[in-house]
């Protein structure tokens, strides 16, 4: 809109496996138990315009998994519930007839309050992913998201592992 060039200047990330600081006990309410992998990610990219997001990522949330997205400007604020979503709230006493039904990723029990994910596929986005993909097959088409944009985040999450991994900024 301001007609300025839009990208990442640079990442600053930190990574780590927080459930390997945690004995077994403390540990009996987590459904994840990463192997090779981080549970707990937090990065910081700056813009090209000096803007700059800060993205936490954890895999080791007792009560499922946490996906929340708030963007905040000078005129506006947007929140984004995308997991644990509030589009449908259920409660139980206790889990009898219950064992073949989904609630969430990672839900360790079914009892009490419980946030349903409906629409699950569509709200992470793999029904539209899986519906481009088909039209581009089917139209000879480009993506909507294209080459430059898996390009560039993959640039960026590369980043953000060498920005944990050297304890450093970097720049793009």
């Amino acid at each position: 809109m301001r007609g300025e060039e839009f990208g990442i200047a640079s990442v600053m990330g930190d990574v780590g496996v927080v459930q390997s600081c945690l004995p077994e006990e403390e540990k009996r309410y987590i459904v994840s138990r990463p192997h090779d992998v981080e549970d707990l990610a937090n990065v910081i990219v700056t813009f090209k315009d000096g803007t700059k997001a800060c993205i936490v990522a954890g895999d080791m949330i007792v009560g499922g998994v946490r996906n929340l997205m708030e963007i905040f400007t000078n005129e506006s604020v947007y929140i984004n519930n995308i997991a644990p979503s509030n589009n449908m709230e259920i409660y139980h006493m206790d889990e009898a007839g219950l064992d073949d039904v989904y609630i969430t990723e990672k839900v360790e029990v079914k009892t009490g309050w419980q946030k349903v994910f409906v629409d699950e596929e569509i709200a992470r986005g793999y029904v539209g992913e899986l519906q481009d993909f088909m039209e581009c097959a089917l139209t000879n088409r480009q993506p909507k998201s294209g080459f430059r944009l898996a390009y560039d985040t993959i640039q960026a999450v590369y980043a953000a592992y060498a920005s944990a991994e050297d304890g450093r900024r970097v720049t793009l």
